[in-house]
């Protein structure tokens, strides 16, 4: 099933491609966040994850089991389409929600508030959320809450794909450092090969 995109999508699923974080293992520091984000709202269901180019990858969670999810069933491509914060307040009452599997079936969503989690270049690479299986509204202190939240997400994923990065940059350097060592061990001992050749061509011109 076909699934709105926003006008920058090449670009965010560069940046999110870019920023090392899609394949690595989760990070403990998220998944706190996201009890907290939970225990907040009062709510039995959160999550943080990526929107890949097909798939949404859900990298720290409570009380959703899945670690993907079709993009064309995701509530949180709603989000990464518009760029901003998005809310379904009952999705019963939407048509457009209404026959979601999510929603019709278990974990049988009836709320849904999430804000974007943004790259250090500021692209939309994926989403906090918060979920419930009873309808409920958002005031605005709320709004700007989760936002807050999504914030710190942001940073505390910047931070994980700097420390990606340094790892990185330090295991080339060893393997560089490792290179460098083998190939000098070798040119010494190749020299050494030869200084025991020529010694005794050395000897027998000597003796002629």
């Amino acid at each position: 099933m076909a699934f709105m995109t926003p006008d920058d999508e090449i670009e965010r699923l560069n940046a999110l491609n870019n920023c090392l974080l899609l394949n690595s293992e989760a990070d403990p520091s998220l998944n706190n966040l996201v009890q907290l984000l939970s225990q907040k709202f009062q709510t039995p269901v959160a999550h943080l994850s990526f929107m890949g180019a097909d798939h949404q990858y859900i990298k720290a969670h409570i009380g959703f089991d899945l670690t993907e999810v079709p993009r064309d069933k995701s509530f949180c491509n709603y989000v990464i389409f518009k760029n901003s914060f998005f809310c379904i307040e009952d999705s019963l009452a939407n048509p457009e929600f209404a026959l979601n599997p999510f929603v019709s079936n278990l974990p049988h969503i009836r709320f849904y508030a999430g804000a974007p989690l943004r790259s250090s270049s500021g692209f939309a690479i994926g989403t906090l959320c918060i979920m419930d299986t009873v309808a409920r509204k958002m005031d605005k202190l709320e709004i700007e809450l989760l936002q807050a939240f999504a914030g710190q997400a942001s940073l505390q994923l910047q931070n994980i794909e700097l420390n990606h990065c340094l790892d990185l940059s330090i295991k080339k350097q060893n393997a560089f450092d490792y290179n460098t060592k083998s190939t000098n061990t070798v040119g010494a001992f190749a020299g050494n090969i030869i200084l025991d050749l020529i010694k005794p061509i050395e000897t027998i011109q000597n003796q002629i």
